[in-house]
């Protein structure tokens, strides 16, 4: 699994009570305002790339559209809900998702993988102080980024994988008040292995 690395959050606050001095914002007093109200005080004209880096965790749904029972296991979240198997064709009401930040490392990570014929898919999530959001994956091979945006994503991008057992798409849509989110769904091949064995490489 491809690794970044940033800084704690801590610097993250740091950073965006700094930006608020340089630019004389004020933040609202109301404590009962709106979270999107409060994030949008700090930095009216900052890019959403910017905003994101000061404000939003990172989050990763899986939607299983394809004709293969998969399973899918978060190895590093704050939060999850949906994580194990999901049946064939089960689409976005039974979707897997989790949310979080660390310090080194992806802020979200996990896997998806199929038996009969065996396939694996690594992948994490990155939202950096500075820059754009990033997704990788790869096919636990050589840890090469088959699937993703190693220079960051904007919103609307979209990559796919075929791996030969499952094809994979990941968009980033659009942020919300608490996340930057990444969609990947996994639908059937449309590049068959030969041999029946997923290719681990891209």
């Amino acid at each position: 699994m491809v690794t970044r690395f940033h800084t704690h959050r801590s610097t993250r606050l740091v950073v965006a009570l700094a930006t608020m001095a340089a630019t004389g914002s004020v933040l609202s007093a109301c404590s009962s305002g709106s979270q999107d109200a409060a994030q949008a005080s700090p930095e009216t004209s900052a890019s959403p790339q910017r905003m994101a880096g000061l404000y939003r965790d990172s989050q990763i749904c899986v939607v299983n559209n394809s004709s293969a029972v998969i399973s899918v296991a978060f190895t590093q979240k704050d939060a999850s809900q949906g994580e194990g198997e999901m049946q064939p064709k089960a689409g976005p009401a039974a979707q897997a998702c989790a949310n979080g930040w660390f310090a080194s490392g992806h802020d979200v990570q996990g896997n998806v993988t199929t038996t009969k014929p065996n396939s694996i898919l690594q992948f994490g999530a990155n939202n950096p102080r500075v820059g754009k959001p990033d997704f990788l994956g790869d096919g636990g091979g050589d840890s090469t980024v088959c699937l993703g945006f190693s220079t960051g994503a904007s919103v609307g991008d979209s990559d796919t994988w075929d791996n030969g057992i499952l094809k994979y798409t990941v968009t980033r849509e659009s942020d919300t008040s608490a996340f930057v989110r990444f969609l990947l769904v996994a639908t059937d091949t449309q590049n068959p292995s030969p041999d029946g064995i997923a290719r681990v490489t891209c």
